[in-house]
Formats: C-alpha cells, sequence, structure tokens
C-alpha cells in the first residue's frame, strides 16, 4: 500500500493466471460495487441494507486477502509509522516556533546565542559550536553541550551551516550535532528548522557590529 512493488491486486491475479483483460473487468467490477454500496447507504437507511453491506464488505475483504494483496501487518505498521511521523513533525514545527520567541527578544549576543542554545535544546542536538574569525585573524568559539547523560550520542548527524557576516566578521559558521532518534528524516527536518532560525534572524548583520 505504501511503495510500489509485485503484491498489489492487479500483480495478485495476474500472477494466479488471469490475463490482463479481466483483471481490469474484476478491478472495474469491484469499483462498481463499492461505488454501488456507496450509493445505497446515502439513499437507504434501513437495517438491511447495513446488513448487505457488512456482509458485501466482509466478502470484499476476504477476496482480497485470499488474492493476498491484503496484508494487514504490514499496513498497520505503515500507517503507524506515517502517524509516528506527522505526530513528531507536529512538535518540531511547535518547537521551531517557540525557539522563535527567544531569537525575536534577542538584541545583544549573549541574548542571541542563549536563544541558540535554547533551540538546540529544543530540537535534540547534541551539541553546538559557534566558529567566529575576525578581519585581524582573532578566532573565537562558543560551544553549547547536551546536559542530559542518558542521550545516545552514538547515533548523531553532524552538520555545517554557514552564517552571513558583516564587516567586522569575516568567517562565521556553526557546526551543529544532531541526534538521530530513529529516524534520518526527522533528524534532517531539525537541521532544516535550525537553519532557517539562523537565516530568517540574520544576527551577524543585527548584533555583532
Amino acid at each position: 500500500m505504501f511503495s510500489p512493488d509485485r503484491g498489489h491486486f492487479h500483480h495478485r491475479l495476474l500472477a494466479l493466471g488471469f490475463k490482463q483483460r479481466h483483471v481490469v473487468i474484476i478491478a472495474y467490477t469491484v469499483t462498481g460495487i463499492v461505488a454501488g454500496l456507496g450509493m445505497l447507504m446515502m439513499v437507504t437507511r434501513s437495517t438491511n441494507s447495513l446488513v448487505i453491506f457488512f456482509c458485501i464488505l466482509l466478502l470484499l475483504l476476504l477476496t482480497f486477502r485470499i488474492v493476498g494483496s491484503v496484508r494487514l501487518h504490514e499496513t498497520i505498521a505503515g500507517l503507524q509509522k506515517k502517524y509516528k511521523f506527522a505526530s513528531q513533525y507536529r512538535r518540531e514545527r511547535m518547537n521551531f516556533e517557540q525557539a522563535q520567541l527567544y531569537f525575536y527578544g534577542a538584541h545583544t549576543f549573549d541574548q542571541w546565542w542563549a536563544a541558540v542554545c535554547e533551540a538546540a535544546q529544543r530540537m535534540d542536538f547534541a551539541w553546538v559550536s559557534l566558529k567566529t574569525k575576525d578581519k585581524d585573524g582573532t578566532e573565537r568559539t562558543e560551544v553549547w553541550r547536551l546536559a542530559d547523560a542518558q542521550a545516545d550520542l552514538s547515533k548523531i548527524i553532524v552538520v555545517t551551516v554557514p552564517v552571513r557576516g558583516n564587516g567586522s566578521v569575516r568567517v562565521m559558521e556553526f557546526e551543529i550535532a544532531i541526534l538521530v532518534n530513529g529516524s534520518l528524516e526527522s533528524a534532517g527536518h531539525r537541521a532544516t528548522l535550525f537553519s532557517r532560525l539562523i537565516d530568517d534572524f540574520n544576527i551577524c548583520q543585527t548584533i555583532m557590529k
């Protein structure tokens, strides 16, 4: 259901020996039956129509099960995975919006760095380091590290995020280490949100003058 393979309904019918034309006829017939049941439920409210509906629905499910196109465990696992990622995506988006509030209130470098640390904490980062190099060659590094001793630091993604500098700061970049927490897609999404925070607020031009 969630990925292309040869286990779908029409492939299963072909594997059972049906010709392509017959498979198409069966598919259209099943579609017509389901559509007819839907129309029947719209125009009738009797108990008999409900019984007929569920009996035919059960028969269709049994047919799909026999053919092998309905794999219940895989379907449930796929739905659970999609629901889990959707919930995680909403939570990450909410953390991003809350982190924005800290940046809005930042008017000094220390306040801005505190906002960076807050964002890193909310986005499940292992560490964040900010490296700057001025025109005169002076280098400076700010580092934040996760204080949670229970975090799994064996699975992290390290990403370098360049930052636009101003006249006094020639080179400026972040190195962020993101906890995977079971999903590479989630880690990539959090890296994107953090990069957007840094880009949207353009702190080099507004604070480090």
